[in-house]
């Protein structure tokens, strides 16, 4: 399933960005709080919403109260499928309020919206495979070798493609693609969130200390064109 964001004016200047959430209610709640504060035009999350240890039924109300533009996580499907329940935190049906399984169903895997510059992609892993991925180590044999990322560099429909998965922030270019990884809320890994700016030409990727406060940040340019 795909959705593409159609806003009267394209004119999309600065998103927010949340990288897999697995349940992490506060820190989310924390990021969407702060994002709204900056005056961002829109906000995006890569998906992956179940499994943890926080609060999942929360995780969606925040989502879906705050219109935050989702799509769906390889986590998720196996929620949906009732399958990969063994492994560590993960998120049982009978846990969970109905909505909030209604509210998975709905996610699309893909989303896109159009800029000034060219179209962007929301995805989790690469495309429509939640599983596929491209982390900063991949070069050479590992970049030919990936079929979705091929693909999406074949096509040239995208100038820029924003994922998750992999839980490690990036950002690189290939070809004449920028790929962003918005990383996770996960405690256990580099917490962390992000806003996207296409007019500086920027992202600044805002990172939780143990305490759940907003640390400091990291602020990497990239080109568009």
């Amino acid at each position: 399933m795909h959705e593409n964001i159609k806003p009267s004016k394209m004119n999309y200047t600065k998103i927010g960005l949340i990288g897999d959430v697995h349940c992490e209610n506060i820190l989310l709640k924390k990021a969407i709080d702060f994002l709204i504060s900056e005056n961002i035009d829109k906000l995006f999350c890569t998906g992956d919403i179940t499994d943890g240890i926080g609060d999942f039924d929360k995780c969606v109300k925040l989502l879906s109260t705050h219109a935050v533009n989702t799509v769906l996580g390889n986590h998720d499907e196996w929620f949906l499928e009732n399958t990969m329940r063994s492994l560590g935190n993960s998120t049982k049906k009978d846990d969970v309020e109905e909505s909030s399984i209604v509210f998975l169903k709905k996610l699309p895997k893909t989303r896109t919206f159009t800029l000034s510059f060219g179209k962007v992609l929301v995805c989790h892993g690469l495309g429509e495979n939640t599983m596929s991925k491209l982390t900063p180590d991949d070069y050479g044999y590992a970049i030919e070798a990936n079929e979705n990322l091929q693909k999406i560099l074949t096509e040239k429909r995208y100038k820029v493609v924003l994922a998750g998965h992999t839980h490690k922030r990036m950002i690189r270019r290939i070809n004449e693609c920028i790929f962003i990884n918005a990383g996770t809320l996960m405690r256990s890994k580099d917490s962390c969130f992000s806003i996207v700016d296409f007019i500086q030409k920027q992202i600044e990727f805002f990172l939780f200390d143990k305490s759940d406060r907003i640390s400091n940040s990291e602020v990497i340019q990239f080109p568009l064109y």
